[in-house]
């Protein structure tokens, strides 16, 4: 009985010094979400009891950590409020705290199904011009040898150049210095000012987070020198064929850095009726540096039970997209150079909705689901959500479609 009594009583906010807002304010906050979640979770109790409990802390916690004294109180106001509109969960695939959870798609044939998407597809130029992987990307061989003996690198996160090796002495693992969030706008004094919000502090000072430098390997010939680019089959070779698919990776803005660069740590997968197709986590080919847990939410006891490889992941990959499917995503480049596939049916929402300064400049996914679709996306304390990313490039999508492509600006 005295277990049924704690699973119904909120959980308590850990103390800690310097926190900026009263603890009985954060409780407060704490007891009210966890009335809500307990209410939202109410048929999945039983098989996970202990959710309510967690997502209040990680409600609070998120809402916390994107706030200050002042706007704590509203932020999560509006939280809560959404949170009383919501239905209760059918399923525990139907969770998450608010900004991460994804509303259920109803079973009726998508509006990316009726309509003809072909306005939207890459040109050969725009594909170039994004830097996605063609097959027709070639460096000189003096080029190719010049690398495979260039043993410099520029760190992806302090921009210092550094000459990568294996295996990290423990020098190699503190010698980065920096910021693991992005940059925000605040008014102090009157006076605009750019911070990081990591640590609050301007973003001319040094980092505040200690790591081993990591890097990223972007070009073509150097990636299919580690690891060969393919194609996709024709569709009459795939087994279960989808037309329209949209495909996010952990990989962008949530990164997983090895020894050989930037690697591939998980894939989803969805369809257009907003169906998860395939979700798995992925064991890199070669060691790992750094997770970037913060960011991608993997976990060394993610990677470790993991029971797909990279070679498996390109296995079922091949029963699922073929050469005809057209692939929507955010920023793809990366993802297909990850998975070493080479694809010209691409719809990348980067594109679709350019930023108003042009290229190189883009709009993040964050931001555009902002703009667009009027909600907010990774916002979880665990890291993203690829399945949310990827729904929200569809949402996208359905909105541009709706628009017109003549009339997005």
């Amino acid at each position: 009985m005295q277990c049924e009594f704690d699973l119904n009583r909120p959980p308590n906010v850990v103390l800690k010094p310097n926190d900026r807002m009263p603890h009985q304010t954060r409780q407060i906050v704490v007891n009210k979400f966890f009335a809500e979640f307990s209410r939202i979770y109410a048929c999945i109790s039983s098989s996970l009891p202990f959710l309510a409990h967690e997502h209040s802390l990680d409600q609070e916690l998120a809402i916390y950590k994107k706030s200050n004294r002042s706007t704590y109180q509203t932020s999560a106001g509006h939280a809560l409020k959404r949170l009383k509109y919501r239905p209760v969960a059918e399923d525990s695939e139907d969770i998450g705290i608010d900004g991460v959870w994804i509303k259920r798609v109803e079973k009726s044939i998508p509006i990316l199904l009726q309509n003809d998407l072909t306005q939207f597809l890459m040109t050969n130029f725009e594909l170039n011009l994004h830097n996605y992987p063609l097959q027709t990307q070639n460096q000189s061989i003096e080029d190719l040898e010049e690398l495979k003996g260039n043993q410099m690198q520029t760190c992806d996160r302090c921009q210092t150049k550094f000459e990568k090796s294996f295996p990290l002495t423990e020098y190699d693992k503190i010698a980065c210095n920096y910021h693991n969030s992005r940059v925000i706008s605040r008014t102090m004094s009157g006076v605009n000012t750019r911070l990081y919000s990591c640590c609050q502090k301007p973003i001319e000072s040094s980092g505040c987070l200690r790591g081993p430098h990591v890097f990223k390997v972007e070009k073509y010939d150097e990636l299919n020198e580690l690891r060969k680019f393919e194609k996709l089959l024709p569709s009459q070779e795939v087994t279960d064929f989808l037309p329209v698919v949209g495909i996010d990776y952990i990989l962008t803005i949530s990164k997983s850095y090895t020894a050989k660069g930037l690697e591939l740590t998980r894939l989803t997968i969805v369809s257009a009726y907003g169906e998860r197709i395939f979700d798995q986590i992925c064991k890199p080919i070669y060691p790992i540096i750094d997770l970037n847990t913060e960011f991608s939410g993997i976990t060394e006891s993610m990677i470790s039970t993991a029971t797909y490889d990279f070679d498996k992941i390109q296995s079922e990959i091949r029963k699922i997209i073929s050469e005809d499917t057209i692939l929507v995503g955010h920023g793809l480049e990366n993802d297909l150079k990850a998975l070493r596939l080479t694809h010209e049916k691409i719809i990348d929402t980067a594109v679709i909705f350019p930023h108003p300064k042009s290229f190189p400049f883009k709009y993040s996914l964050r931001i555009l689901a902002e703009k667009i679709l009027k909600k907010t996306i990774q916002q979880g304390t665990k890291g993203h959500d690829s399945y949310e990313d990827a729904m929200t490039t569809l949402e996208l999508l359905e909105v541009a479609v709706i628009q017109g492509k003549d009339r997005i600006h």
